[in-house]
């Protein structure tokens, strides 16, 4: 039987002025070439591999790799992603061609124009280098914590009252970004579900990002919806869903473990009268009745400062759980468990794991490792690869940023972006700025981009969000400064990379 091979063509935009390029790709064993009976293809059974879609293909600004190719006959029509042969011939869209219309060069002097071709997207043709790639997710737990036993033991002994008699305790984790912290305190709790069910004790728990549910009526809305998956979201005071939360730890007998990730977000927006709210419940309540514990998460150490005395008595320094930033090392045993557990042996060799150590290294982060390993494994993949090379990890590395400011910027909405882009124009040249300096920065870029500057008391409270997410940082003015005024300053990204970024994000929008 003939080797089973596929027609090769390139996908131009009518606007570029050359041809797709070509790369070798490897084929798929499943594509078979079938003609009508005139010897040519059925334009109907036309579709397209395409790396990335954003728009009709008629009209796409770039040039992309398309592959025609017919559904076997034996086979339901349904999308299949196909790979180009390494030949590959450029067309170019007929000058009077309508915009519907593509051109495709199917044999040497033959070119053939189809409407509306089928597009499915593809990130790679041919075999992959992941057998698992869900398995480099942020969202992925691992079942064992590599290299924080310790911070594990610890949280143990803090907690352990909860089974031994039913007494409330607390916890409160801190480390930079990439320590472990979240996926550490999810992993805790799982198993110490599981150890509380064996001594007969009913122990649940819940996470809340607080930067993503920021005060504290979205952080027990979230808590009660724990409970019951339809409880609304609106119609009910913060009193009342306390109210509310108490009665299910009651009718349950439940204790509760309550971890609230990214706690100075909320710290920083609501203070700490939720917090203050979980220890009276912790004080009035008995094992018979349910209780609940808290587990608290910062990036900062002296995020307990925002507390007031009341609350910040349930927290002493002997319920600190410190998490390091991770050595080399220990970056490289976490690097070589999801290679196993994510990619095809053979695909990772030893120099590689390496070189991603010695990168993230410098900032002692484990998701960033992570996330250099998935990318460098995707650039592999769009060059269809056998393997994963020095070059793709380099090539992550430009893509890649070893902090959580895109996640952050990915919550703001477009008022707050102006906001940002305002300050972080402002900031280039300056380490501090005044509020002031930050409005009249913030109705220039307002005008700039189409959209009425908000009130002072509204731009007030988004500069307030923006703290609590840690994108920036405010205080009161010292000495040297005539009368009162709030400061600004960004804390982690520099302000030409955070206005550029913005930027972009806003003309995409």
């Amino acid at each position: 039987m003939e080797a089973p091979r596929a027609i090769a063509v390139s996908l131009l935009d009518r606007r570029a002025g050359g041809p797709a390029p070509a790369e070798s790709r490897r084929m798929d064993s499943d594509v078979r070439e079938t003609e009508d009976s005139k010897g040519g293809v059925d334009p109907l059974r036309l579709q397209i591999e395409l790396s990335e879609v954003r728009e009709d293909p008629a009209g796409l600004g770039a040039s992309l790799d398309a592959v025609p190719f017919v559904v076997p006959s034996d086979r339901r029509a349904r999308p299949v992603i196909v790979p180009a042969c390494e030949a590959e011939i450029a067309v170019r869209h007929g000058p009077r061609c309508r915009a519907p219309l593509m051109a495709f060069r199917m044999s040497e002097a033959k070119v053939m124009r189809v409407r509306r071709v089928r597009a499915v997207v593809s990130f790679r043709a041919g075999p992959s280098v992941f057998k698992d790639q869900g398995k480099l997710s942020f969202d992925y737990l691992p079942d064992k914590m590599v290299h924080r036993e310790k911070q594990t033991q610890r949280m143990f002994s803090l907690l352990r009252p909860i089974v031994e008699a039913g007494a409330s305790s607390n916890a409160f984790l801190y480390g930079p970004v990439g320590t472990g912290k979240t996926h550490t305190a999810k992993r805790f709790c799982l198993d110490f579900k599981k150890f509380a069910s064996e001594s007969n004790r009913a122990v649940d728990w819940d996470i809340v990002n607080c930067r993503q549910r920021m005060g504290d009526d979205a952080v027990l809305l979230k808590l009660l919806q724990h409970f019951d998956a339809h409880f609304p979201e609106r119609g009910f005071s913060i009193a009342e869903k306390m109210e509310t939360l108490r009665r299910h730890l009651e009718k349950h007998r439940l204790h509760f473990v309550v971890i609230l990730d990214e706690v100075d977000a909320l710290l920083k927006k609501s203070g700490a009268d939720l917090i203050y709210s979980f220890a009276r419940i912790a004080e009035e309540s008995t094992a018979a009745k349910g209780n609940i514990s808290m587990i608290l998460i910062s990036q900062r150490p002296n995020a307990l400062e925002y507390m007031d005395a009341a609350a910040l008595s349930t927290f002493r320094r002997s319920n600190v759980v410190d998490f390091p930033r991770y050595d080399r090392g220990e970056l490289r045993d976490i690097v070589i468990g999801r290679v196993q557990l994510a990619l095809h042996p053979g695909t990772v060799d030893q120099d590689l794991i390496d070189l991603i150590a010695d990168i993230a290294s410098e900032f002692g982060d484990a998701r960033y490792a992570i996330e250099l390993l998935e990318k460098a494994g995707m650039l592999a993949d769009e060059e269809s690869a056998e393997e994963i090379a020095p070059e793709n990890v380099r090539g992550a590395k430009a893509h890649v940023h070893p902090t959580d400011v895109q996640e952050r910027l990915g919550l703001l909405d477009v008022p707050k972006k102006l906001v940002l882009l305002a300050i972080a124009r402002k900031s280039r040249k300056k380490a501090y700025i005044t509020m002031g300096d930050a409005e009249e920065a913030y109705t220039v870029v307002c005008e700039e981009y189409d959209q009425k500057p908000r009130a002072h008391t509204q731009f007030w409270k988004y500069v307030r969000d923006l703290d609590a997410l840690g994108l920036i940082d405010t205080k009161l003015s010292g000495e040297g400064v005539v009368g009162k005024t709030t400061l600004i300053s960004l804390p982690e990204i520099p302000a030409k990379v955070l206005a550029d970024n913005l930027e972009r994000s806003l003309k995409s929008r």
